[in-house]
């Protein structure tokens, strides 16, 4: 079985282009024995902010979540989620349009990728290959 969290310990990917498609639940983490597995529920955004999430679940799911992040929500826990929609802008904008400050965004990209960061901070892991790479290719473009 695997329950909903807003701090999820694996990722769920579908390849809908197989016949017949294929499921592959990958760990996030190192996830000791006896552990349950946890993934969000496709329906919640991670990085809305605690009460905004408690709606989007009790809609979608019809339960209030306890998971870890949401049994002592704080302002600061929703303002690190917060960071990391941003910088995913902050990165496209910059590689769609040229805007905004690219060393900026790097650094922002260190605070809340590196070990320790807003993502650890969070337990969120869902993404960071993703803004990874898009911080890579803003470092690349300033480099060229």
């Amino acid at each position: 079985m695997i329950d909903h969290s807003c701090s999820p310990n694996t990722s769920l990917t579908l390849n809908w282009t197989s016949n017949p498609p294929i499921a592959t639940l990958s760990a996030l983490v190192d996830i000791p024995p006896d552990t349950v597995f946890t993934r969000p529920s496709a329906r919640i955004n991670l990085y809305t902010p605690f009460a905004d999430r408690q709606l989007a679940i009790a809609a979608a799911l019809g339960y209030s979540c306890a998971c870890p992040a949401c049994s002592s929500p704080s302002a600061t826990s929703d303002e690190r989620r917060a960071s990391v929609p941003e910088l995913q802008m902050a990165c496209l904008a910059w590689l769609e349009g040229g805007m905004g400050d690219p060393v900026e965004i790097c650094r922002e990209g260190k605070r809340v990728l590196d070990e320790g960061g807003v993502m650890d901070q969070e337990g969120v892991q869902v993404g960071k290959t993703g803004l990874a790479e898009g911080l890579a290719a803003v470092a690349a473009s300033v480099q060229s």
